[in-house]
This record gives C-alpha cells, structure tokens and sequence, in this order.
C-alpha cells in the first residue's frame, strides 16, 4: 500500500477556530509534489508550510529550494517537522482542538466525504495520510496559539463584562463605593 501526498490548507478565524479550506490527496513523484505546493501557495498564500523533515531532507527540499523564485513560482516560508512516528500520539493535539468545537471542515467540498471518512477509519483504516496532515497541523498550531475549551471561553468573557462594568463608574467620575 503505497501512502499519499496531501496538502492540507488552513486558516484561523478570529475566534481561533482552524478553517479547513482545501485538502489536496494524489500520488506524485517529487516535481508533482512541488507542483501542487506551487500552486497552493500562489492560491492560498499560507503563511507557512510544514512538511516532515525527511521528507525535505530525502527527496523535495533541493529541487523545491532550487525552483523557487524561478519561471513566476512564489517563494514559499518552510518548516521543517521533526520526527514523531507514533501517528495516534502525532493526532492528540488535533483531537483536542476537535473536541473543544475549534476546527470546521467545509462539508460541502468535494474532498470533504473521502476526508471524513478517513478521519472515522483513523488507525484502523486502509489510509491515514489525510489524518497525518491534519495532526501535523494542530502540532504547528500548539506552537502558536492556545486554544480555549468552551467553559474557558465562557468563563472569560463573564469576566471581561463583570470588570467592564466598573468602567462606567470611572467615566463618569462616580466613586466606586458610594456611587456619588
């Protein structure tokens, strides 16, 4: 069984949630694979894209390096990721982002059905690769924001009206005590 290529695109709403926009599964040799980061890059325009370090190492990361910036490619920010073999560890920190309601798939794509199922079928299916991606995006993602469970969220906006509350009182001059 010969694994795939995916490309997965994401962005965070302002609320932090992860927006899957785009998941690109195919085979390809390493040009195709170029090809399709080209063209995702020049789409999208991600800020970042993280591929396994042996990967960049064995086989894409010369002639990637080589082609950017030449005949119109766009250059594109890399980060390499660092080996962790055990995919269910790999996958915590999305499923955590998953349960706290902080990913949204658009389910009306036309990658979405191949996409879900794979994730129901993680690590008992035929294919994982799309799940991978996704894992590998919540581990990038943990390096950058962290996100909020819904009671965390809850517990923080009480706490920024309750304090907001004193405001009028400062405004308007009025002790806070008397209210004179």
């Amino acid at each position: 069984k010969r694994a795939y290529t995916v490309i997965l695109t994401a962005g965070l709403t302002r609320n932090f949630i992860l927006r899957v926009v785009d998941v690109r599964r195919f085979r390809g040799d390493s040009l195709k694979i170029i090809e399709e980061m080209f063209s995702v890059q020049s789409r999208y325009k991600p800020e970042l894209f993280g591929i396994e370090h042996e990967n960049i190492a064995k086989s894409i990361g010369p002639i990637l390096r080589e082609k950017m910036g030449r005949e119109g490619n766009p250059y594109i920010n890399i980060k390499e990721l660092p080996p962790i073999h055990d995919k269910r560890k790999r996958a915590q920190s999305i499923r955590a982002r998953i349960r706290a309601g902080k990913v949204e798939f658009n389910k009306k794509a036309s990658w979405y059905q191949e996409f879900e199922s794979e994730l129901l079928q993680f690590d008992r299916g035929a294919y994982a690769d799309q799940v991978d991606a996704l894992a590998w995006l919540g581990i990038m993602l943990d390096n950058m924001v962290e996100v909020y469970s819904k009671t965390e969220l809850e517990e923080e906006a009480y706490e920024e009206e309750f304090e907001s509350s004193f405001d009028v009182f400062e405004e308007s001059g009025m002790n806070l005590y008397t209210g004179y």
